[in-house]
């Protein structure tokens, strides 16, 4: 079968995008039939993984599982925390990630989080058994945690480190906000949240995004008092405080190699010279920005959607890495829902294409993922539904309801669907276990 070993795809590029995909088609999507479903003990809303027949995934009750892609057969199930984790480990641990596998080694690798109380923050490898090989605690901070899910790359384990203390400083009286710093690691693979690093081996640069930060510096306060403007906010900024950003490493432990450039305009003249390599990534603000992937310049944003607390968009995008880029805004996105809706955009110009609303009229947290001319976009409704849309125009050619609502990016693997089924970490979604 092929084989899907990562978050982003079989590649290293982060496009979700199923290459070699043949067999489900705009053509055939809607004759799909329930091929078996796969009892877990909690939901799951990671994307599944495949590789050598079998199919690899985790659950919100902390298990990972190991599964035969063609007759559903779990091969086998192990809790985080009462096989892997230092004992005496945490009992909410769990992993929420997109395992990543390195295929000449045969390693799965993942990342560990508590998603209600904070910490675990472990990496560790485990074998095609389920059996640990490695484990390495990368963050020791009480409410860190590791969401982004790892690619791998030329025996490198490259993630990031998020935390949870927002809402440790929020729900916990007396708790004194915030020593967390976010940061990004390169591990050994064989000796040791949102999406997945991107990785352009060429250049030599390992593609990440960040967010908010928890604290303000006091002199930054004083700035931002004395503004009155948008712009006037913007030269309060430190440089070196990468916020909100899009950030290009060097692989090999570089520092940050440049800053951006003010913004400039598309090139026009891109057919005739050759188009330059673009880094996309989607926002809360419902922005999508498109970035170069050498420079740093901005090349395009556009606003798609609107933002909103819990996104915006969230989790991830898809492309077909020649004409489209997918990205689903949340609630309140137009033209004509109180809920989500699934928009195309001109990679070179940012124009977009078609926009399609969730018939459901709830939002869309789910990745989304692309296979051969059939975009799938999951549905937060309580139902959950997951819809298969045509590339070209946006049609809904499919719609498959799952029993709960979806937060899991599907698989697509010869003309089989993999998806995970119901999602309540925000509790006013259903769950499903499935």
């Amino acid at each position: 079968m092929q084989e899907k070993t990562g978050f982003g795809g079989p590649g290293i590029d982060n496009s979700r995008n199923a290459v070699g995909e043949t067999k489900i088609s705009p053509d055939n999507v809607n004759s799909l039939t329930i091929k078996y479903e796969i009892p877990t003990d909690n939901s799951v809303s990671a994307t599944p993984v495949t590789f050598k027949n079998n199919v690899y995934f985790p659950d919100w009750a902390g298990f990972l599982y190991s599964v035969d892609a063609k007759t559903g057969t779990i091969n086998w199930k192990f809790k985080v925390s009462e096989k892997y984790l230092p004992q005496p480990a945490d009992p909410k641990a769990i992993s929420r990630d997109t395992f990543a596998i390195d295929p000449t080694e045969q390693l799965i690798v993942l990342g560990t989080q508590n998603p209600f109380d904070g910490g675990s923050g472990f990496v560790m490898a485990i074998d095609l058994q389920g059996e640990l090989v490695w484990i390495t605690l990368i963050d020791d901070h009480p409410y860190a945690g590791i969401t982004q899910s790892p690619t791998i790359y030329n025996g490198g384990v490259y993630i990031g480190v998020s935390s949870s203390e927002e809402e440790a400083a929020a729900f916990n009286p007396g708790y004194v906000c915030c020593t967390f710093q976010g940061s990004f690691a390169k591990l050994d693979l064989k000796t040791v949240w949102g999406s997945a690093p991107a990785i352009d081996p060429i250049k030599g640069l390992v593609y990440i995004s960040t967010g908010n930060n928890y604290d303000v510096p006091p002199d930054i306060l004083d700035c931002l008092s004395s503004t009155n403007t948008t712009e006037e906010m913007f030269k309060c900024h430190d440089p070196k405080n990468y916020i909100n950003t899009i950030l290009a490493l060097d692989i090999n432990n570089v520092p940050y190699p440049d800053n951006c450039p003010k913004p400039s305009g598309p090139d026009y003249a891109c057919k005739k010279h050759g188009c330059p390599l673009l880094a996309i990534a989607t926002a809360k603000s419902g922005i999508t920005w498109a970035i170069n992937a050498v420079t740093g310049e901005i090349y395009w944003y556009v606003e798609s959607g609107p933002g909103r607390l819990d996104g915006g968009s969230l989790f991830g995008s898809a492309t077909n890495k020649d004409n489209y880029v997918f990205k689903k805004p949340s609630r309140n996105s137009p033209p004509s829902t109180n809920g989500g809706a699934l928009v195309a955009i001109d990679v070179l110009t940012g124009k977009i294409l078609w926009q399609t609303a969730n018939p459901t009229n709830a939002g869309g947290a789910a990745p989304v993922s692309y296979a051969n001319g059939v975009v799938w976009y999951g549905s937060r409704d309580d139902s959950g539904h997951l819809y298969a849309l045509d590339a070209e125009t946006g049609d809904i050619l499919y719609d498959f309801i799952t029993g709960g609502t979806v937060s899991c990016g599907p698989s697509i693997v010869d003309g089989v669907v993999f998806a995970g089924s119901g999602y309540q970490r925000f509790g006013s979604e259903t769950m499903n276990n499935r």
